[in-house]
C-alpha cells in the first residue's frame, strides 16, 4: 500500500512513499531518492540502500495496544519500556511482552530508562533481573537498550555529578548488562545529551547508536556525532496525532527508523539464542 509523503512530513506532494510487505519504506527507485535527497545510495548489507523500516517505542503511557494494527501500519518492530532506576517496572510490560510475539511478527525490544545518580550496576540487574521475569530473551528478539534522557543528565550534574562521572556510570550500565545478557544494548541519546554531557565520550562508541534526531523526512541519514559513524535507529518523530494509526491509545507515539531492511533488524541486532535465568 501507499502513503503520500505529505501525511509523513514530506514537502513533495507529487510522489508517494511505498510500503512493502515486508515494511520497507521506498519506492524502489535509488535515482529518485538520489534526486530527493541530493546524495547518492550506498552499498548496504541485506539489500537495496534505500531500505528502512519502522520501529515504535512505547511505554505504558501508550495505553492499549493493538499489536496487529501497529503492524498493519508498517511497524516491524516495536521498543518497551521495562524498567527505569531501581526498582520502577512499567505496569504494562508483563502483559505487552509476551503478547507482541502471540499475535503479530513484530521484532519485540525493551529498554531501561536510566536514573544517573543510582547504582548503576544495580540498575543493570534491576533490568535483566525485571527481564527474566517475564519470559527473558527468546531467539529473534531485538538486543537490550539504555534510554539516556537529556534531563537525567542534568539532574545528575546539578547534583554534584561531572560529566566523565555520568559518562562512566552509563558505560558501567552498557557493559554491565552485554555481560549478563551476551549482547551489546543500543545507547539511545540525543545531540543535546551529547552536549550537556561536555566530555569526550569515544569510550560509548563501541555500542550502537539510537540517536535522537527529529526529522521532516525519515528516509534521510542524520549526521551522528564522533565516535558513531552511523545510527543504527534514529528516533525522527514523537509528535503528531499518529496513535490511532499504530493501534495505541495514546495521541502520540514515537516513530524510529532502521536503517534496514526488516530481514536485516531480524539478523544484526536480535539474540541468536534464548536468554534466561
Amino acid at each position: 500500500y501507499t502513503i503520500q509523503r505529505y501525511a509523513l512530513g514530506f514537502t513533495e506532494g507529487a510522489a508517494d512513499v511505498t510500503v512493502r510487505a515486508d515494511g520497507i519504506w521506498g519506492d524502489g527507485t535509488s535515482a529518485a531518492w538520489a534526486k530527493h535527497t541530493g546524495t547518492e545510495p550506498q552499498p548496504q548489507p541485506g539489500g537495496d540502500p534505500w531500505e528502512r523500516c519502522t520501529v515504535t517505542d512505547v511505554s505504558h503511557w501508550q495505553g492499549d495496544i493493538s499489536w496487529p494494527v501497529m503492524y498493519e501500519a508498517g511497524a516491524r518492530g516495536v521498543i518497551m519500556k521495562a524498567t527505569q532506576g531501581l526498582g520502577f517496572v512499567d505496569p504494562r510490560l508483563a502483559e505487552h511482552w509476551p503478547a507482541v510475539r502471540a499475535s503479530t511478527d513484530l521484532v519485540r525490544g525493551s529498554y531501561h530508562l536510566i536514573e544517573l545518580d543510582d547504582d548503576p550496576i544495580a540498575q543493570a540487574a534491576h533490568y535483566v533481573d525485571t527481564m527474566a521475569d517475564v519470559g527473558g530473551w527468546l531467539v529473534g528478539d531485538m538486543r537490550p537498550a539504555l534510554d539516556i534522557e537529556t534531563s537525567k543528565i542534568d539532574e545528575a550534574m546539578e547534583k554534584g555529578a561531572s560529566g566523565s562521572l555520568v559518562r562512566d556510570r552509563i558505560l558501567t550500565w552498557l557493559q554491565e548488562v552485554e555481560s549478563l545478557t551476551g549482547e551489546a544494548p543500543f545507547l539511545y541519546i540525543s545531540p543535546r545529551g551529547i552536549r550537556h554531557l561536555g566530555v569526550d565520550v569515544r569510550p560509548l562508541g563501541e555500542y550502537p547508536l539510537w540517536w535522537v534526531k527529529r526529522m521532516s523526512d525519515p528516509l534521510n541519514d542524520p549526521e551522528v556525532q564522533a565516535p558513531w559513524a552511523e545510527a543504527a535507529l534514529v528516533q525522527w518523530s514523537s509528535t503528531g496525532e499518529n496513535g490511532a494509526r499504530f493501534g495505541v491509545s495514546s495521541t502520540e507515539i514515537d516513530q524510529n527508523i532502521y536503517r534496514g531492511s526488516a530481514q536485516l533488524l531480524r539478523q544484526a541486532e536480535t539474540f541468536q539464542e534464548d536468554w534466561s535465568r
